[in-house]
């Protein structure tokens, strides 16, 4: 297919929703919650802390389902600010979100799924005839077999993202239905005036950034909106339906979680599905919850490489230097984009730099998200009349709910992890010097 040709438009409306289920539920909700314990110890503002998170999320999806109307084809980020703004701004959202923001993460969770499977499994670190470690080679075999599959045809992409998101979904219902087999803590739900206090604090603020990663992902199928059947009406659906649903699986599953395992035992830890399944059937259990994480993050990486090659594809279109990576096959597949990622992927993961770079890459996400819904708002005000297609309802309550949400998460962040947000930025000026240097070879 030509570089310059439009894809055809394969991904039927729930393969896309399926894609923002898939990139958001992964290893931050089995994870977070023992930190959030450590600053916080009721029950109400524990579970404040997932409904604000998932709200705001949902305020975003709309935005974006806005945002994808004005602005056709996939991207995302890349294509909003690139118009609203300038194509600097645009490139550099692109890069960060490319190189950094969908394969270190790819990469994080290869790693995380090796070492689960070679627990689980009681398989050895390393054999000595190979030189990677076999968590490592594991996390490579499955991000090579993932990239194949979604360089074949959007019908076998979407549905395995389909089978992969539906199985991970049984499995959340099954960890929440597992509390009704636990006796309970007592752990009180209710508002107080003690829980009130808690959501003015630091902590609390805090907490929200563990939250916004597990919610990350709620926008992944404006990544691929010039692929989605009828995106004027699907890529709506796919956002707000989509985070709907994970909002409503992370306020049960963490309820469960709370119900089940006394506060104390939660924290600082880390494993908590491990913890919670040892606490209802013993120690036992462990083996079995370690490998269906494992195949929870395969539906996560899915996700995430469809998601990202789109990106370096819709990039490498508009640039003559780099229109190489920009062909399509002759089923609308952007394989050359999928390669490039593949071999990031690749180096993330043999060199194992990736851990240090998300934590950069987070504050300048949210960035980026944030400039794109202001952008939203700037394009209202420039036309004078709405889109033709889908609107925001409550506009201009529910972008400025997003906007205030990530502006607190912003501030905070330069201020109690400003190194990790100068790093990020520091990620985005490589990004605009490469700009410069394409523009000036131009």
């Amino acid at each position: 297919m030509a570089v310059g040709a439009s894809p055809p438009r394969h991904y039927s409306p729930f393969a896309a929703f399926t894609l923002v289920v898939a990139s958001m539920v992964g290893t931050g909700v089995l994870t977070s919650l023992g930190f959030q314990v450590a600053v916080l110890n009721h029950g109400f503002s524990l579970m404040a802390l997932w409904a604000l998170g998932g709200i705001a999320s949902l305020c975003g999806a709309m935005s974006y389902a806005e945002l994808g109307t004005r602005f056709p084809g996939s991207g995302g980020e890349y294509r909003y600010l690139s118009t609203i703004f300038h194509p600097i701004l645009g490139f550099i959202a692109g890069w960060s979100s490319f190189v950094v923001g969908f394969s270190a993460p790819i990469a994080a969770s290869g790693l995380a799924f090796g070492s689960y499977l070679v627990h689980a499994l009681a398989w050895p670190e390393t054999i000595p005839q190979c030189p990677i470690p076999l968590p490592i080679l594991a996390g490579l075999i499955a991000a090579s077999i993932l990239t194949s599959i979604h360089a074949l045809s959007h019908t076998i992409s979407g549905g395995f993202q389909i089978v992969s998101t539906s199985f991970k979904i049984l499995i959340i219902v099954g960890l929440i239905a597992l509390a009704f087999l636990s006796p309970g803590t007592r752990i009180n739900f209710m508002p107080s005036i003690a829980a009130w206090t808690e959501m003015a604090s630091p902590g609390f603020v805090i907490s929200l950034y563990f939250v916004s990663y597990a919610y990350s992902g709620w926008n992944a199928s404006a990544y691929i909106a010039g692929e989605i059947q009828n995106p004027e009406k699907n890529l709506s659906r796919s956002l707000i339906t989509g985070t709907l649903v994970v909002m409503v699986l992370y306020i049960a599953l963490n309820a469960a979680f709370l119900w089940a395992i006394p506060l104390p035992d939660l924290i600082g830890q880390v494993d908590i599905g491990l913890i919670y399944t040892r606490t209802i059937f013993g120690s036992r259990a462990g083996d079995f919850l370690g490998i269906l994480i494992a195949l929870l993050l395969i539906s996560g990486m899915s996700s995430m490489i469809i998601a990202g090659s789109r990106v370096g594809q819709t990039m490498a279109n508009h640039y003559p230097s780099l229109q190489f990576w920009a062909k399509r096959n002759s089923y609308g597949i952007p394989v050359r984009a999928l390669l490039l990622q593949w071999l990031i992927i690749a180096g993330y993961l043999l060199t194992a730099s990736f851990d240090q770079v998300i934590l950069y890459i987070g504050f300048v996400l949210n960035l980026f998200a944030f400039l794109s819904i202001l952008g939203l708002m700037i394009q209202r005000y420039r036309s004078g009349n709405p889109s033709t297609g889908y609107l925001v309802p409550a506009y201009p309550w529910v972008p400025l709910i997003f906007l205030s949400f990530s502006f607190w998460l912003l501030v905070y962040g330069l201020l109690y992890r400003p190194w990790e947000s100068l790093m990020g930025l520091g990620v985005c000026a490589v990004g605009a010097v490469i700009w410069l240097f394409i523009r000036i070879r131009k």
